[in-house]
């Protein structure tokens, strides 16, 4: 990654300026694991305010974590309240996890997660069936207490935009670069504040570093040209027409 000095300064900048006004932010405290997956496999796609909310209505409707587990996705849509393409793709991955899960452990249970170091409980999820970066890394920051930052697609897209980091970057490489660059014990607010920011409609980092637009679309362009250029040889087409009719007409008389 070239200029890192520049980007590590955007970025440090950009924390003190999330933090200013913002209060204490504390890590969320999960039961098990496999609670921390269904947060993040539910949170990867929605807010976490909206995660809350489809959660607290799966709790209240499924018996248990094994009754999720065997449920159609149809059903789970349903039951969040949500029908959209999002709803219907965290439906798919919750099951496919929670499968995965008890397909290994015969029960919807992560507990060996904590128990035998990190890089062990790395290897775990990396070989759940349905596992996402952004699940993965979730799950070790707020359940084995790992120096990681996961990225949503938006918290990517606003990275890129905000040039916070290079435009050739991978999602892998901005969370390796922002790692780097805040300290184990600031990762979940560094996370929380970035990710606050990057689904807010008037950004800080925007702000600060200006946002890159998009480019218009060239094929629409062109596509309205000769649009208009059809419309005006038609309209010639027309006229010349009317006039040989006029002067037929003329010659008759």
């Amino acid at each position: 990654m070239k200029n890192t000095k520049e980007y590590a300064q955007k970025i440090k900048k950009l924390f003190t300026a999330l933090k200013k006004n913002a209060a204490k932010l504390k890590i969320p405290e999960f039961a098990n694991p496999v609670d921390s997956l269904i947060f993040a496999a539910v949170c990867q796609d929605i807010s976490e305010a909206e995660t809350r909310a489809v959660i607290k209505k799966l709790e209240a409707h499924f018996v248990d974590k094994n009754d999720l587990r065997v449920s159609r996705s149809e059903e789970i849509v349903e039951v969040s309240g949500k029908s959209s393409p999002n709803s219907e793709k965290i439906a798919r991955r919750l099951t496919t996890l929670l499968n995965s899960v008890f397909h290994k452990y015969d029960m919807v249970s992560l507990e060996e997660l904590g128990l035998q170091g990190k890089r062990h409980a790395k290897e775990i999820l990396d070989n759940l069936e349905g596992i996402t970066e952004f699940v993965s890394s979730y799950i070790m920051m707020t359940a084995v207490d790992a120096h990681t930052i996961p990225l949503t697609e938006t918290m990517f897209d606003y990275l890129i935009s905000c040039k916070l980091v290079p435009a050739n970057s991978t999602p892998a490489q901005a969370a390796g670069f922002l790692e780097r660059q805040i300290p184990a014990t600031n990762t979940y607010a560094f996370y929380a504040l970035l990710r606050k920011d990057a689904e807010s409609t008037k950004s800080t980092a925007e702000k600060l570093f200006g946002k890159e637009s998009k480019p218009a679309k060239k094929k629409t362009v062109k596509k309205t040209v000769k649009k208009t250029a059809a419309k005006k040889t038609l309209t010639k087409t027309k006229k010349a027409v009317a006039k040989k009719t006029t002067r037929k007409k003329t010659k008759k008389k």
